[in-house]
């Protein structure tokens, strides 16, 4: 990160003088003038840079919900995230306008009854992947204004512990067949070995 700020000090620099050197005639006789609408401009790519640098710590991957039966108001999605940041990142939340909330939960086979249970979060280890798949971690949207059917496209904002946000479209897909959710149920359960669960207590 420090060196990132170098560089983009660096860029500011090189840009801003480079405005004021090749500037119109008419600017370059208010010098104080062509420094800040330089400067602006450098700030503003700056920036861009930094918000590029934070988002591509964590990339999403095979995003989708499963299609709603009729009658249900919860739907469960799924991603792939892959971390190709140094830092380990986790997965907290996430938001959506289709639905009134959104939890992250995982699956539990207690004596061949599946339960959902609430989880804190989902770690993605740095240079690694975190599956949040049928039958183990998901994302849970409760409260779903209208039923979501094969086709459609919802987007999400996923919240991660370190305060960074990003936005993923999650495409509606027709599942195997499942419990519905107040009972209890996704699919059967299967290994998930990258990433792992982060208790809520």
């Amino acid at each position: 990160m420090t060196r990132h700020l170098t560089r983009t000090i660096a860029l500011n620099v090189v840009v801003a003088t480079a405005c004021v050197a090749d500037g119109e005639p008419e600017l370059q006789e208010n010098t104080m003038y062509s420094i800040l609408r330089c400067g602006l401009a450098a700030t503003a790519l700056a920036l861009a840079t930094l918000t590029t640098h934070a988002d591509s710590g964590v990339m999403v991957k095979d995003s989708w919900v499963r299609e709603m039966p009729p009658g249900t108001t919860n739907a469960a999605a799924y991603l792939v995230l892959h971390n190709h940041s140094a830092i380990e990142r986790e997965l907290i939340g996430a938001s959506t306008d289709v639905a009134e909330r959104v939890e992250l939960h995982t699956t539990e086979n207690n004596d061949g009854t599946l339960r959902m249970k609430h989880i804190a979060g989902v770690v993605v280890p740095s240079g690694g992947m975190a599956a949040l798949a049928p039958g183990a971690e998901h994302v849970m949207l409760i409260g779903v204004s209208e039923r979501l059917v094969a086709g459609q496209l919802v987007q999400m904002t996923l919240q991660f512990a370190n305060g960074e946000s990003q936005s993923a479209n999650f495409e509606v897909k027709r599942g195997k067949a499942m419990d519905h959710h107040g009972s209890g149920g996704h699919d059967a359960p299967k290994s998930h070995e990258h990433g792992h669960a982060k208790s809520d207590g």
